[in-house]
């Protein structure tokens, strides 16, 4: 959550200065949409361990590498569709343009609107389709840990959190395919104001389910927790007793 809102602060403040003198702050535009990125990512990773029952059903985590190894694939490909974007893509358009120029004569003006988004590229695509196949992946995860559970509480957890968070998964193609047939003009501020609006409420959403209250009862910490602080206890107890000497050790010491 930290990493989106320093995203969205650094978005912020290249938007404000652009405004004002037409150039912006390029860094805090790219690190912005960086932190963003990783925001995204890092929450998909903490979905997809909690459709595992990390912590809630099941202590040691399975197929810990192809998790870890598929989370860091789908960043890298966010990271590459960011850098397509905006270098490869900037650098096509200046060559468009600089043909059309040249090829028209003086007195025609030539729209400066191009009639392309990142999801309309082909490695916008792939993302979006590994985006489902880790929604795919995710829900049969959430099955499985939902038929290994048995406790009535955890099991709402569960469904409210598998039918929450699977809008969360499917609305950016959807919403990538409707823009497609949205005007140039408006194009981008759909994809922006929809996807920063899914995604604020999908963090409310996760940090009132997560709520400490609540957690309390889901996850299996807390209760480890209090069995190491209990045995702790126990061996300071001992601990103070052996070193308490007995009434036949005084007496002796006294005789001696």
């Amino acid at each position: 959550m930290f990493l989106q809102f320093l995203g969205i602060f650094l978005n912020v403040v290249h938007v404000l200065k652009f405004a004002f003198d037409g150039v912006g702050v390029e860094k805090c535009d790219m690190v912005g949409n960086l932190a963003a990125i990783v925001s995204e990512c890092l929450m998909i990773l903490m979905l997809l361990l909690i459709a595992k029952g990390w912590t809630i059903t099941r202590m040691v985590m399975k197929c810990k590498l192809l998790t870890f190894a598929v989370w860091a694939a789908y960043l890298c490909f966010d990271i590459f569709l960011f850098v397509w974007n905006r270098v490869i893509l900037a650098r096509a358009y200046v060559h468009t343009m600089y043909t059309r120029c040249s090829l028209l004569p003086p007195q025609v003006e030539i729209d400066v609107i191009e009639d392309i988004d990142e999801y309309q590229t082909w490695p916008g695509w792939l993302t979006l389709s590994f985006r489902l196949s880790i929604m795919v992946w995710f829900l049969l995860e959430l099955r499985s840990t939902f038929l290994l559970e048995n406790k009535p509480d955890k099991l709402d957890f569960y469904l409210h959190f598998g039918a929450g968070f699977l809008v969360w998964f499917i609305y950016l193609p959807i919403v990538a395919v409707i823009a497609s047939q949205v005007s140039a003009l408006w194009r981008f501020k759909l994809l922006l104001s929809v996807t920063n609006s899914a995604d604020f409420i999908a963090y409310v959403v996760l940090m009132h389910m997560l709520w400490p209250t609540r957690a309390a009862s889901y996850f299996q910490i807390q209760s480890n927790i209090g069995e190491f602080e209990e045995e702790l206890e126990e061996f300071e107890t001992e601990a103070i007793i052996g070193d308490i000497p007995s009434p036949k050790q005084d007496s002796a010491a006294l005789v001696t």
